[in-house]
């Protein structure tokens, strides 16, 4: 949790030195955000499916097996460019190219797009840890990655000596610098002596069966971040067509809502560590467990959000008290607070739930719920904001809706227990088909 929430604090940052550098900005870079977010989620879904693979290898004490996996999703990571860069400006012309912030919106999503691959890389890398339950390494790498990462937001935000104002220029080209050192570290520590020892992270053989092994249950989940993200994207510009105060609700909303996220996403990936190494070990009657403790830790983070959003709301409205809509925002706050909260909740709930399908590799029906997202988020705020002229504010209640939505339905299929199929071994041994330590 400690891990992604340095990413989310990152962002955080980001967004409100970009509201303080102009609206326009904000709104453009958060577009933006949202379109390369969609590649970059679809990338790392892969990732995260292997990385139960490093969790599955643990459990079962093959840790020999564990480099060549990594291998191949760093293998995946640089070959994502492929489709990653055509994909990315074909979808950005068609969905953006006609607004008021296309131009700030196009400068941000271009960098990102282009250096995409940095950021599955980074996971694959992490995975070599946090599938092992290792993962205090990772968080100081990140924690160093995310303090560059917001010195150069200052530095090329606003300008500095020789540096001119980038705006959200400046914000993506941080994003990049910041992600590739991390790559290189990570990359640096994979490749150690020890490691290549006792994890064979020397055998770097690209292999099309092993290759394929690894990266085909993710593949499917991978494909279903384009119609489960990509509704977002269209609600964005929606959101952003419609009227000044839609747009307001959704960046100062989305703004609040990705920072807060962080624990959701924490307990995801600690749900398809702790439930894969049980997997490996077939203790079976752990899993369940685990769950339930995630729910616990999330009860006692909706407590603790109690305090800013209801008892203290100034702590987020003064945080863009420099901004130019600053005057707009108590009201614009206090309207959309509860169901913003609720929101945040509901997507903990959705995240810790679907731990439990990704570590069971469940990935066809991950892609049959995705592709069902247009109905349960984008239509319904469409139908809502646009035929029944809602407020606003009720964006919020929509977004918790589709997220208890699909709570529910990872409930009922982790209800299944398909995890006790056992197959996930390859099917032909790892040093027969990778490089021997020697080589």
């Amino acid at each position: 949790m400690l891990l992604i929430a340095l990413g989310s604090i990152t962002g955080y940052f980001e967004r409100v030195f970009l509201a303080d550098f102009s609206e326009e900005a904000l709104a453009g870079s958060l577009n933006g955000f949202f379109l390369s977010r969609v590649f970059q989620a679809a990338c790392i879904a892969v990732i995260v499916v292997g990385q139960a693979f490093v969790g599955l290898y643990h459990g079962a004490n093959q840790a020999k097996n564990i480099g060549p996996c990594v291998w191949q999703l760093i293998w995946f990571s640089l070959l994502s460019i492929v489709f990653v860069i055509p994909l990315g400006f074909l979808f950005e012309r068609l969905l953006f190219h006609n607004t008021a912030i296309a131009l700030t919106e196009s400068n941000y999503f271009s960098l990102l797009c282009v250096f995409n691959f940095l950021y599955p890389l980074a996971s694959a890398l992490s995975a070599f840890y946090i599938g092992r339950g290792f993962s205090r390494r990772i968080v100081f790498f990140i924690l160093a990655s995310s303090l560059l990462n917001v010195g150069l937001d200052v530095i090329l935000i606003f300008g500095w000596n020789f540096i001119p104002p980038l705006g959200a220029t400046g914000a993506a080209l941080g994003r990049v610098i910041s992600q590739a050192l991390l790559c290189i570290v990570l990359l640096g520590c994979f490749l150690s002596r020890a490691n290549r020892e006792a994890y064979a992270t020397n055998l770097w053989k690209f292999s099309p069966k092993l290759f394929w092994h690894y990266i085909r249950p993710g593949i499917l989940r991978g494909l279903g971040a384009f119609p489960a993200l990509g509704d977002w994207v269209l609600v964005s510009r929606f959101m952003s067509l419609k009227s000044e105060t839609h747009l307001l609700v959704f960046t100062i909303g989305s703004t609040i809502f990705y920072f807060l996220t962080f624990f959701g996403d924490g307990l995801m990936q600690t749900m398809v560590t702790m439930a894969s190494n049980q997997m490996g070990k077939k203790d079976y009657s752990k899993i369940w467990n685990s769950y339930f403790s995630g729910l616990i830790l999330l009860s006692i983070f909706a407590l603790i959000l109690v305090f800013p959003f209801f008892i203290f709301p100034q702590l987020f409205v003064n945080c863009f008290s420099s901004s130019d809509f600053y005057f707009q925002l108590p009201a614009i706050f206090n309207q959309m607070s509860s169901w913003l909260w609720l929101a945040i909740i509901a997507y903990g709930l959705n995240t810790v739930s679907l731990g439990l399908i990704i570590a069971a590799r469940d990935t066809f029906f991950l892609l049959g719920l995705y592709c069902t997202f247009w109905f349960i988020s984008f239509v319904p705020v469409y139908v809502t904001m646009n035929w029944l002229h809602w407020p606003a504010d009720r964006f919020w209640l929509i977004v918790m809706g589709t997220n208890l939505t699909a709570c529910i339905a990872f409930l009922w299929r982790a209800s299944k227990e398909r995890w006790k199929v056992d197959s996930w071994q390859p099917k032909l041994p790892i040093t027969d088909i990778t490089l021997s330590p020697n080589n």
